[in-house]
């Protein structure tokens, strides 16, 4: 009878064997004793002990080859732009001068994204460092926090880049660190090849701390950090199945770690933020409820642009609104309101990300109220009851709009790129409550549909007109259109444009309006796949009506 399994000699040099009685061949060739066991051998654990210690040995190795190429560099020439970064190998001549780049870096970060698609989540967690990972630069952390933090203002900036300059144990966690370095890469062309490595060695790493077996520790305020910049990486990158999936994740995270409810600075409970200080610390406190309002936008915009049911219920939402940008930089402690009392209340002031989670919520119902009113199939049994909603949404749009800044209304704010995401918000909100009922009017549904329609193409027209102006307007328009909600707002008032409505403008202005946008995102679709894919489907559109005129 053939044994089952491979003789003990065999299976420990990983050789091929013909399990032959009573010697295999092998054994028999070169004297060894052979014995065949009689099950599987099971798993002792000691065999990630030795992963561990290898890959702690490679980081020593790393470490000590650094600190000879220090010494050997004292005299005059620079050291790495993170001189108690120990975490990672130092900055390859990479994206840091306009001239100075070497292409060669980039062909082996490709070959490293490879291998980090493929890291089994304890070769990916066996250390805060590994060498050969796609380096850390200041460089691409600059990028992030100078052009694309607006889009997610929840990291305290001076305490993240001393954390990420300190020793390894208080660093945070590598997931964080790298899709933090690849959104400031995709911003740069010159960068650009490296921000999909990157991203895979973030969600790398990110899933590998997700299956850590301590529990507790798998993951913490930063990760729920990480797990948004991923989705808002993969949205961009237009993998929308994987973003909502990664958002999901993220929400869920925050959910666990009670970020929806009230924190006050006296309570009892804590967090683990691992790199971030006490959770006593005031700056803690508004990074985590920055997070969960940055958290709440991305859940209401994924509802309004992809129709996936919402994950947040705001009824359960008890955290209070984020404080003005300077408290939260100085770490001055500033009083907010909840989301409730502010929108019962609309006098009170707000921040721009405040102001920011106001105008998803309302653009969120507006899309849900329109929805509800397209499966009524013309049913007028409850005109009242969505009127009354109408007419609420409308209201605290006008009180939203009121509340904004001075510095921060048209045109003083286009050169901020919250501001104008607010205002493109507004605008589309608009444009949600009144497309409907304008294109229901004018289909000839109601009785009364001139009295519905005249109104309604008013209101439609300005939207569309303001939001043309928004972008005709401001000086970096490529910037902008890297968040897809905002080139999704292109595209379909290039949609209302190019459609037969009457929204108050005469066909050329319309027509000429239409191609503007059409280049704007052709433009922006240099870096940005969502914006190129839209700007395809509206040139086929101008064809189309070209062909037909």
């Amino acid at each position: 009878m053939t044994p089952r399994f491979s003789c003990l000699a065999c299976k420990d040099k990983k050789q091929s064997c013909d399990r032959a009685l009573p010697k295999c061949s092998r054994c028999s060739r070169q004297g060894y004793n052979c014995s065949y066991p009689d099950k599987r051998k099971t798993a002792t654990g000691k065999r990630k002990q030795v992963r561990d210690l290898e890959a702690k040995l490679t980081l020593l190795e790393a470490r000590v080859d650094r600190s000879h190429s220090r010494a050997a560099h004292a005299s005059g020439q620079n050291t790495s732009p993170h001189a108690g970064d120990e975490s990672l190998p130092p900055l390859p001549e990479t994206c840091l001068a306009a001239g100075g780049r070497s292409p060669g870096h980039l062909g082996s970060l490709q070959d490293d994204s490879t291998r980090g698609d493929a890291l089994t989540s304890n070769e990916a967690a066996a250390t805060d460092g590994i060498a050969g990972d796609p380096p850390v630069t200041s460089e691409m952390m600059k990028l992030y926090f100078e052009k694309m933090n607006h889009a997610t203002p929840m990291i305290h900036r001076s305490r993240y880049e001393t954390c990420v300059e300190s020793s390894s144990a208080n660093q945070p966690p590598m997931c964080l660190q790298y899709i933090v370095c690849a959104t400031g890469a995709s911003h740069e062309s010159t960068c650009q090849p490296l921000a999909m490595p990157l991203y895979q060695q973030a969600r790398a790493y990110a899933e590998a701390d997700e299956m850590d077996d301590e529990g507790q520790r798998s993951f913490d305020l930063a990760h729920v950090q990480a797990w948004l910049l991923i989705a808002n990486f993969e949205a961009r990158k237009g993998l929308f199945s994987r973003a909502a999936v990664s958002l999901a994740r993220s929400i869920r995270m925050a959910q666990m770690l009670n970020l929806h409810r009230g924190r006050r600075n006296d309570e009892t409970e804590t967090l683990p933020p691992r790199g971030f200080g006490s959770s006593r610390d005031w700056i803690v406190l508004e990074e985590c409820r920055r997070t969960w309002w940055c958290l709440y936008v991305s859940d209401r915009l994924l509802f309004a642009t992809s129709g996936l049911p919402s994950i947040i219920d705001s009824t359960q939402v008890h955290a209070s609104l984020p404080a003005y940008d300077q408290a939260f930089q100085s770490g001055c402690p500033e009083e907010t309101s909840t989301l409730q009392r502010v929108l019962h209340s609309p006098d009170r002031a707000c921040s721009l990300l405040a102001l920011r989670v106001l105008a998803a919520s309302l653009f969120h119902r507006a899309v849900y109220l329109s929805d509800s009113r397209k499966t009524e199939d013309g049913d007028n049994t409850n005109d009242e009851a969505y009127w009354g909603i109408h007419k609420t949404i409308e209201n605290e749009l006008i009180s939203l709009q009121s509340a904004i800044p001075e510095s921060f209304r048209l045109p003083h704010g286009l050169k901020c790129q919250q501001s104008v995401f607010i205002h493109v918000l507004i605008q589309m909100t608009i444009l949600s409550l009144y497309k409907p009922t304008m294109q229901s009017a004018q289909g000839g549904n109601r009785r009364n549909s001139s009295y519905i329609a005249n109104p309604s193409c008013k209101h439609v027209g300005n939207a569309v007109l303001h939001i043309v102006n928004i972008f005709k307007s401001m000086e970096d328009i490529n910037t902008a259109l890297q968040n897809p909600i905002q080139s999704y707002a292109v595209h379909t008032v290039a949609l209302v444009l190019l459609s037969n409505s009457d929204i108050g403008q005469d066909e050329a202005s319309k027509v000429a309006s239409a191609k503007f946008l059409q280049r704007s995102l052709r433009q922006a679709g240099k870096t940005s796949p969502i914006a190129l894919s839209l700007s395809e489907q509206l040139e086929l559109k101008l064809a189309e009506r070209d062909g037909l005129s």
